[in-house]
């Protein structure tokens, strides 16, 4: 969490909405749902007109969208350690889907949940969320189950459907005798290859991406209006959220993880109350400040009754009352470009400017260049000098309670050879050694491709593209 001095006063209000003094819901059940690489200027609820998700639609106009949510990590992996702890990766330890496993001394969503007497589930899609990663912490039931039939060849990754995932959910809530839940629900469909079944494939032919969207979409839309029929979903809060967005080829990226632009960072998050405290005035409500996922676990708990652990984000129910807070700066970081021997990133967001600090740094004004395709950055820029000692500042804050034990041992020894770790913590100040991944776009353009190629099967175009990338 940012430290005195660097927060900033911004209105986190609700458009249309006013106020309510009712919100709080203790001892309803639960249902978190994940999409994962969901972008959120692809869904219809934040204005993207060539998509049917209907079931957003739904939760959005019963519900309070957040219109300007981010991730603070471009990778399913730290994005959803953030999630369930509401720290930043640098506190959980977390900081690719490779090499790093959440500690157990991380206290998560689930665990307090299960130790306030909730019965609590997760279903998972993707093994980077397996128990084995540290994820299934606090769950009395965690679905990480994948058909073995599936690891047959060589593809860059494994999934369940989510239709499968849809059907696991409906079948524990049939046999749940357990009130209240809370239900974790995880769909990675909308991640590369984008491969939506009929009649998806047909509908969004020449936009496979938002087909995978629009699937998840119906597959939610069916665990919902289950437990609409069942009596169950008039007590519960539903919150969905993406972990991370897709660059689409923007920025010269293909998927994500390479670069912080919002292509990749600003996600889906949509809160639907119990009906118990849903009112007029917060169904089809809007909040337009910044706010992050690690915003989401505080948030849950306060609407809960429940204390909420030490965190970096900050409960948003005083502005679903009405209330004007203060809002901290949001900071996210990439290291996945160290898998190719190439800078990490760092930045900080303080609408409307973002700075990234690379070897070559950015700056952007996000009213004027939403796109980010105008870099601003001088040395003598006032808000450089404002921005980027802020934000180098709390990166070594944030590195002195990194939990790096849970780093493999090799990955351990690669990023101490390159100067990345010094006295068990990792040193943002050192981005100037390695190049910057801005510089290396054709190789990394070159990889996408062949993982895209990989992921549909075509084993000699992906060895095409890997020999020119070599």
């Amino acid at each position: 969490m940012f430290r005195n001095g660097t927060l900033a006063a911004i209105a986190l209000f609700i458009l249309g909405a006013g106020c309510s003094n009712s919100v709080k819901c203790p001892g309803t059940n639960v249902l978190l749902i994940s999409i994962d690489t969901c972008r959120a200027d692809r869904t219809s609820p934040y204005g993207f007109e060539h998509i049917e998700t209907l079931t957003l639609d739904a939760l959005a106009e019963e519900g309070i969208l957040f219109w300007d949510a981010h991730t603070p990590v471009p990778l399913t992996a730290p994005a959803h350690s953030s999630l369930f702890t509401g720290w930043h990766p640098a506190r959980h330890g977390v900081r690719d889907n490779a090499s790093y496993t959440l500690n157990e001394e991380a206290l998560t969503l689930a665990e307090v949940f299960q130790s306030n007497g909730y019965a609590t589930a997760g279903f998972v899609a993707t093994l980077l969320l397996s128990r084995q990663r540290g994820m299934a912490q606090g769950f009395d039931t965690f679905d990480d189950e994948f058909d073995s039939r599936k690891f047959v060849g060589f593809i860059p990754t494994v999934e369940r459907t989510a239709e499968e995932i849809q059907q696991s959910t409906i079948q524990w809530l049939k046999e749940n005798d357990r009130y209240p839940f809370f239900l974790f629900v995880h769909f990675y469909d909308p991640h590369l290859p984008y491969n939506p079944p009929s009649p998806w494939k047909e509908a969004y032919r020449d936009r496979p991406y938002a087909g995978e969207i629009a699937y998840v979409d119906y597959h939610i839309g069916q665990i919902l209006a289950w437990m609409l029929e069942q009596g169950i979903l008039e007590n519960t809060l539903v919150v969905l959220v993406g972990d991370h967005g897709e660059s689409l080829w923007e920025h010269h990226e293909m998927a994500h993880g390479m670069f912080l632009y919002d292509c990749t960072m600003h996600v889906p998050f949509i809160l639907r109350l119990p009906d118990s405290v849903r009112t007029r005035k917060l169904s089809g409500a809007r909040v337009n400040g910044t706010v992050t996922l690690l915003d989401v676990m505080p948030t849950i708990l306060e609407l809960e009754g429940i204390e909420c652990p030490e965190v970096d984000g900050v409960s948003l129910v005083p502005c679903l009352m009405g209330h004007e807070q203060q809002r901290n700066i949001l900071f996210a970081e990439t290291m996945y470009p160290l898998f190719f021997n190439w800078s990490p990133l760092f930045s900080v967001r303080d609408y409307p400017w973002k700075f990234i600090l690379a070897p070559e740094p950015e700056l952007y004004n996000l009213a004027e260049d939403p796109a980010e395709e105008t870099n601003l950055y001088e040395d003598d820029h006032p808000e450089v000098r404002r921005l980027q000692p802020m934000l180098e500042d709390e990166i070594a804050y944030l590195e002195e309670s990194t939990h790096v034990a849970s780093i493999k041992p090799e990955k351990m020894n690669t990023l101490v050879s390159l100067g990345y770790v010094a006295g068990g913590t990792l040193n943002g100040g050192t981005v100037e050694q390695l190049p910057d991944p801005k510089s290396k776009t054709r190789i990394y353009m070159l990889i996408d491709e062949a993982l895209a190629k990989l992921g549909r099967g075509d084993l000699a175009g992906a060895e095409e593209q890997f020999l020119k990338a070599a």
